[in-house]
């Protein structure tokens, strides 16, 4: 033992783990371990070696219960799951990783002992309140197996860690942005980079987004403070800013003129309704699912966890888009 606090990471070298991985190493006082899936890492503190790496499939207890590396520590940052799926992916998938994977993840911490397990949530598990403002105190309606496996992977942690007096702290993220994001804002980047975006609606909708290195110096006030055990849940979000600033500020920094082209929101809606009748309606309902969370708000709270932790996001949306859009270019320039 070297005197550290021992920390367990799972999904360290993706999106999110690897941001926090670094955010806990630069604080210079842990020990990290970090668990991966088979995929090749290629995050900087992976590769550099500053983690202990262990490679293990959540999903299967048996590939975590010989870990002998894993005793004495004290928190677990469960950070892997299955999201930004484009592909045909089924109900079973969602469950398999995020709500059974939980259950391991929750299992290895009573065997290892751990005292403080920080779920990595979403806030896709309040569901559609249209323009509210969503706080900690809504009810939950999840729509789409992503959205209820969350709920679930929640629901699972919250009656194992109370049944084992582990303290259990639930992090609900907004959108998360920033360099090397697989999800619907590079999509968009994408879309706008090749003139294939089209306007549907004003563009007005808000949505709530965040730095991926404002997530993880969130997640380190939560590492660094001690409470009894208990449950706590937080939404953890930045600005909220409308669609119409979103393309604008990826438009600039792209070096392109804002997109103009637009079809107004009753077509599209009369073309689903049209061609439902003549096409598989799975297959016409992910593109409508696609649309209908385009035109939509999401618009979330962060007060609760400002209150507690006195934590504020330090990059503005426009600072993390230029990032973004910017390590887009610089991958692309590299193939």
């Amino acid at each position: 033992m070297n005197g550290k606090q021992k920390i367990l990471v799972t999904g360290a070298s993706g999106f999110v783990g690897s941001a926090v991985v670094n955010e806990l190493h630069n604080a210079g006082k842990y020990e990290i371990c970090g668990i991966i899936g088979r995929r090749k890492s290629t995050d900087n503190a992976v590769q550099a070696g500053k983690i202990k790496i262990l490679r293990a499939d959540i999903s299967v207890y048996k590939t975590l219960e010989n870990l002998e590396e894993l005793k004495d520590t004290s928190v677990i940052v469960h950070i892997a799951g299955l999201a930004h799926q484009f592909g045909r992916v089924t109900k079973e998938d969602f469950w398999r990783v995020n709500v059974h994977g939980t259950g391991n993840v929750c299992r290895l911490a009573r065997e290892i002992g751990v005292s403080h397990f920080i779920l990595i949530s979403s806030v896709s598990v309040y569901g559609d309140y249209g323009y509210s403002e969503i706080d900690e105190t809504f009810d939950c309606h999840p729509f789409g197996f992503y959205a209820e496996s969350k709920f679930e992977s929640e629901k699972k942690a919250i009656e194992f860690c109370e049944r084992h007096k582990i303290r259990l702290t639930i992090l609900r993220l907004a959108t998360v942005i920033g360099e090397g994001d697989r999800g619907n804002t590079t999509r968009l980047i994408k879309a706008i980079e090749k003139g294939r975006f089209v306007w549907i609606g004003a563009g007005n909708n808000k949505k709530s987004l965040i730095y991926k290195n404002d997530v993880a110096e969130g997640i380190l006030k939560i590492v660094e403070s001690y409470e009894k055990n208990g449950t706590e849940i937080y939404n953890l979000t930045g600005e909220s800013v409308t669609m119409r600033e979103i393309v604008g500020l990826v438009s600039e920094n792209l070096h392109k003129k804002t997109p103009r082209l637009k079809i107004s929101e009753g077509l599209v809606r009369g073309f689903f309704k049209v061609i439902k009748k003549g096409f598989s309606t799975a297959y016409i309902n992910k593109f409508e699912k696609t649309f209908e969370k385009w035109l939509s708000n999401d618009i979330f709270s962060g007060r609760k966890f400002f209150e507690k932790y006195g934590f504020k996001p330090k990059t503005s949306i426009s600072d993390a888009l230029e990032k973004q859009v910017n390590y887009y270019l610089d991958q692309k320039n590299k193939k």
